[in-house]
């Protein structure tokens, strides 16, 4: 799977997610050059001094670094725990929220029954002659498209009527899963056929 399909399916790496980043000068950043020094010991002493402050209150990228450093330190259980509260936050990204599930269950953490068929997104892939287009839908209300030249197209303005039309492909996705058997199988995309992958937390 190619880095642009990557990120349609909130599939991206750990360490690019965080290192390809630009953080403001603080905490999260000292953190985050220490990782890059491959520093565990100091990023997790840093991780603890900063629990307690304003920067870390309810902030994605701390606990998104958190999780990194104590997955680094061994500890997995706190870093399951980081990770979690990622998947938790109410204001973030559906493609966040899809990303935090798709590390928990890398990391033998399931979701509980009663939101596991949560739909977050839907994607489209497109068989076409020399590669495919792939057009992806997500809850929040945000879309892309990545042409079969690799080109890609990023909708993520909030209040527009593609906002709406991501909404109710979603909505739709979301009334066929309640009734179907959940299903991981990955068919790859012929020429002249369209597959449709459902993401759910």
């Amino acid at each position: 799977m190619n880095e642009l399909k990557q990120s349609l399916f909130a599939q991206h790496d750990f360490e690019s997610l965080i290192f390809e980043n630009k953080f403001r000068a603080g905490g999260i950043a000292r953190i985050v050059q220490d990782l890059r020094s491959d520093d565990i010991e100091s990023a997790n002493h840093q991780l603890d001094l900063l629990r307690q402050s304003e920067e870390a209150e309810g902030e994605l990228w701390y606990h998104i670094v958190g999780a990194f450093a104590r997955h680094k330190a061994g500890r997995m259980l706190e870093a399951k725990t980081e990770l979690r509260r990622v998947a938790e936050l109410q204001s973030v990204d559906s493609l966040i929220t899809l990303w935090a599930w798709n590390m928990l269950r890398a990391w033998g953490q399931l979701p509980e029954d009663d939101i596991a068929r949560k739909v977050l997104g839907v994607v489209m892939e497109v068989g076409l002659d020399k590669g495919m287009d792939v057009m992806a839908a997500y809850e929040d209300g945000t879309s892309r498209y990545v042409s079969k030249t690799g080109s890609m197209i990023v909708w993520d303005d909030h209040g527009d009527h593609n906002n709406d039309l991501a909404r109710r492909i979603v909505a739709a996705a979301q009334a066929i899963v309640n009734q179907l058997p959940a299903s991981t199988a990955e068919a790859v995309t012929s020429t002249g056929n369209v597959q449709f992958s459902v993401l759910t937390v």
